[in-house]
């Protein structure tokens, strides 16, 4: 299982389903069929996220036996990062008002910034985890191990 694309794959369900929501604000009339179809998207996406989230914390306990410390610290960040979020998104939507436009704005500019933000992370960490990027992993693997030049290792 790669555990990243599938991680990347939720997040674009996620975001799906949170555009239906807007959506619905948007056009009332569909308001039955588009909820439905929200909640459904990110349900699949919260399913999918928290399977691979247990392969993600495994990695990161590789060679140790503490996969309750990683779990116990990586939920309670979730849980931190989404009060702040959703203060967050209160603060700004009485900043901002009810103004369809001004709401469909902020939800792109929002997205934006959230899809470009985890990959820093990703490049910074990939020669340390196998689960994200199995190829180039082997591949930087061959380049340490065995001295065999690799350009595209970037180490």
């Amino acid at each position: 299982m790669d555990a990243k694309r599938w991680r990347f794959r939720s997040a674009l369900l996620f975001t799906a389903g949170n555009a239906l929501e807007i959506f619905t604000y948007i056009f009332p009339s569909l308001f039955f069929v588009t909820a439905a179809l929200a909640n459904a998207l990110k349900q699949m996406a919260m399913l999918t996220s928290s399977a691979t989230r247990n392969a993600i914390y495994k990695s990161f306990a590789k060679n140790s036996n503490n996969i309750g410390d990683i779990t116990a610290k990586g939920e309670a960040q979730i849980a931190v990062i989404d009060l702040v979020g959703m203060f967050i998104g209160v603060t700004v939507s009485k900043c901002i008002g009810m103004s369809r436009h001004k709401i469909t704005s902020a939800f792109l500019m929002v997205r934006t910034i959230d899809r470009q933000s985890p990959n820093p992370s990703i490049l910074l960490a990939h020669p340390y985890l196998s689960l994200y990027r199995p190829v180039l992993t082997a591949r930087c693997r061959r380049h340490f191990l065995y001295l065999q030049r690799d350009p595209q290792c970037g180490l």
